[in-house]
């Protein structure tokens, strides 16, 4: 059986709204749903998945230090070595890490799993509503499935740095480099590249009881959000 593309963003906006909580079996849970989809969907893409989470390293280094060492509470060590990041932090900080990971890596499995024009359908589907506040839904789903496209071939442009210690002004130098040559050669591919023709599929009526997946999502969350109360 062939889920519904509108039904697959859906059931992400769900699961990412879900996931933002944080809460420890919330992400048990989500940890879960996401293994049964890469199993069930696109096995193959766990690779480009780990690929994104890599790319995120600082954003999560950023999570990390200003949750373990700003949040108050009790710390992991004694009075003499204060430096150390408080309990409360380090779990507070651990769960934002892991549910940032949940999330990165059920984007890429909704990416991997959906061809571009059902990604194009079901986007200018949902888009429809900002026709009330005067924007062209149509305009809004193309572009943003011409940014999707257009990702891997930057990231591909993305200058690599040069492994070992060398001095900080010479790696910031270098790091100014590399950005103005992504740039020109952003701009340069963006010339090359021909133009082409998206297809927009009708869309078809939307299955009623595929509704019962993000139904069964957001009651494994209720569920866990209750174990969390309890515990």
């Amino acid at each position: 059986m062939s889920i519904d593309p509108r039904i697959r963003i859906i059931t992400l906006l769900v699961f990412g709204a879900a996931v933002s909580m944080g809460t420890p079996a919330g992400v048990v849970v989500g940890a879960s749903l996401l293994g049964c989809g890469y199993i069930l969907f696109a096995p193959a893409s766990l690779a480009q998945a780990w690929r994104m989470t890599v790319r995120m390293r600082w954003i999560f280094a950023s999570i990390v230090i200003f949750y373990f060492w700003f949040t108050p509470g009790h710390s992991l060590g004694s009075e003499y070595t204060a430096w150390l990041p408080t309990w409360e932090g380090v779990m507070q900080g651990s769960l934002r890490v892991f549910a940032l990971v949940l999330m990165i890596f059920a984007v890429s499995l909704l990416i991997q799993a959906t061809s571009r024009d059902d990604l194009l359908a079901a986007i200018l589907w949902m888009a429809r509503p900002l026709r009330w506040i005067g924007l062209d839904p149509q305009r809004f789903s193309v572009r943003l499935l011409l940014v999707l496209d257009a990702v891997p071939r930057i990231q591909a442009m993305m200058p690599r740095l040069k492994p070992g210690t060398i001095p900080l002004r010479e790696r910031i130098e270098e790091i100014g480099i590399g950005t103005q040559r992504v740039f020109t050669s952003v701009i340069d591919d963006a010339e090359r590249q021909p133009l082409i023709s998206l297809q927009v599929k009708p869309m078809r009526r939307l299955p009623w009881f595929q509704w019962a997946i993000p139904v069964v999502v957001v009651a494994a969350f209720v569920v866990a959000r209750s174990i969390d109360k309890l515990g």
